[in-house]
Order: structure tokens, then sequence, then C-alpha cells
């Protein structure tokens, strides 16, 4: 797929009127209500039991972005590399100065698969696009004074600070394509955040290794470098990195390597 076109067509699908955002886990909004870390979606605010005085103040809270003429006509992809356990800061932006002034609030959504927004983000917005979803916390979150029982992951912490998207703990779950949006903004997307986690190297035992040699030694007369080296390459990245988080990172790191080689080699 010709990567300009996904570009130039991501803004060209949905419409600001219905379109919905999936969730997780069912929200309610009441005066009982202390805090909330994100903004909630549209349908959970629209039936918040409050008092106008405190939606007023709620949406001022989660108003703040920021403008960047850069993206005014263009699509923009910002990439944002982080290791586990680090704490990722992103800005929420608006590509039209109005939008950073309507005072409407302003909430994040991801596409969780970042293969699927490159393949389907010509589509984005329609029910044939990627699929999206709005950033929430997890129900229950890692208690840190208990000791450590077992290997799983903890979730990543997630809340909105004077016009930023803040992830305490972020991991491989929080790997994504992100972005901040209003009822104004929702329909043009042209601003995104692709969060990708730098993920530890895994030992390379001896019997990949000997294959790696293999490869080399039985291919060399037949194949010209350039083909040796996509292949080493790619069965190098399918050993170092842990095939359950690092799937989707180890394919698009092999078509980045065959894309690079096949430039340098001509």
């Amino acid at each position: 797929m010709n990567f300009r076109n996904v570009i130039l067509c991501i803004t060209l699908f949905g419409s600001s009127n219905g379109i919905q955002y999936t969730t997780n886990k069912k929200e309610t909004i009441s005066e009982s209500s202390t805090y909330l870390n994100v903004f909630p979606a549209d349908d959970v605010w629209r039936t918040a039991t409050i008092t106008e005085d405190k939606r007023t103040y709620i949406e001022s809270l989660f108003s703040k972005s920021f403008y960047e003429r850069e993206c005014m006509h263009d699509t923009v992809l910002k990439p944002v590399y982080y290791y586990p356990g680090e704490k990722v800061r992103i800005d929420c932006v608006m590509c039209n100065i109005a939008l950073v002034l309507n005072g409407n609030p302003k909430g994040w959504a991801r596409v969780r698969n970042i293969d699927d927004f490159m393949e389907k983000g010509e589509k984005f917005g329609s029910k044939d696009g990627p699929d999206i979803e709005m950033v929430q916390n997890a129900d229950f979150l890692e208690d840190e004074t208990e000791t450590e029982s077992n290997e799983t992951i903890s979730e990543p912490y997630y809340h909105q600070e004077n016009g930023y998207l803040v992830i305490e703990n972020a991991n491989v779950r929080s790997q994504g394509v992100y972005f901040c949006f209003d009822e104004d903004s929702v329909a043009s997307q042209r601003y995104f955040h692709v969060l990708i986690a730098i993920l530890p190297v895994r030992h390379v035992s001896n019997e990949h290794i000997n294959k790696i040699k293999e490869i080399c030694e039985t291919e060399v007369i037949n194949l010209n470098s350039q083909r040796i080296f996509q292949q080493t390459a790619a069965l190098l990245l399918l050993v170092v990195f842990p095939t359950t988080s690092g799937s989707i990172l180890m394919k698009r790191n092999v078509l980045m390597i065959r894309k690079r080689v096949s430039r340098e080699m001509g």
C-alpha cells in the first residue's frame, strides 16, 4: 500500500456525527465522582448526573491543547520510543487554531495494533478502518506494596495533565497509535503519536546461531549478499525479541531492514 495514500486518506472518512470509539469498561459519573483521570467517552459524559457548574469546571480542566501548524494540511506521524517502566508524556495537538480555542474538552483514543493502522489507515474513521478504542485505565491496578509473586506485566496508568496524556509505567501494552480529539475534530485526525516500546534483547541460543551459519554457508554461492543479509536479519529478529509482545515490532523491523538494504545495495 502506498504510504502517501494512507496519509492523504486518513482525513477523508468519518463524520463528527455517529463516530463512537470502543470502550473496555462501562463508566458512570455522578456527584460522588471525585476525580477523572482521563476524559470519558462521549456517551458517558452526556449521561453524567452532575451539576452544570461541576460539568463546566471539569470540561475546562480537559480543554487544553496545543496548535501545530505542520499538520494543518498534512498528516503527521510522530514516533515515540520508550523503555518499559518509563513515564511517557505526549501532547494533545490540534491542527486548527480554532480547535485550541473552542473550549471543548479533549479526550484520547488509540489504535492498539500499529500494523492495522498502517494497513487500514485509508479507511480511518469508517467501519472498515482500524479498531479504535478510548484510552482508559484498568479496573484494578497493581498494588505496588505487594511482593512479586509472578511475572505478569502490570497495567500502565493513564492520566491527563495540563494538555498532555501521561502514561505511568508504560510497557508493551502501551504500544499503539494515539491521538487526542474533541467533538469538532473527531472526523479529521491528522496528528498521531506512534508509541513503540524498546524491548530487551534475548539470549540467542546455539541452535539459532547454527541456523544462521547454515544459511550463510549453504546459500552464499547461489544468493547475492543482499538476500543473505535480509534472511539473516529476519531470523535474528525472530529470536531476539519476545514472540508474545514483540511480534508487531519484529515484523515492522524486518520490513524496515529490507527497504533499507534495497536502497543501499541498489
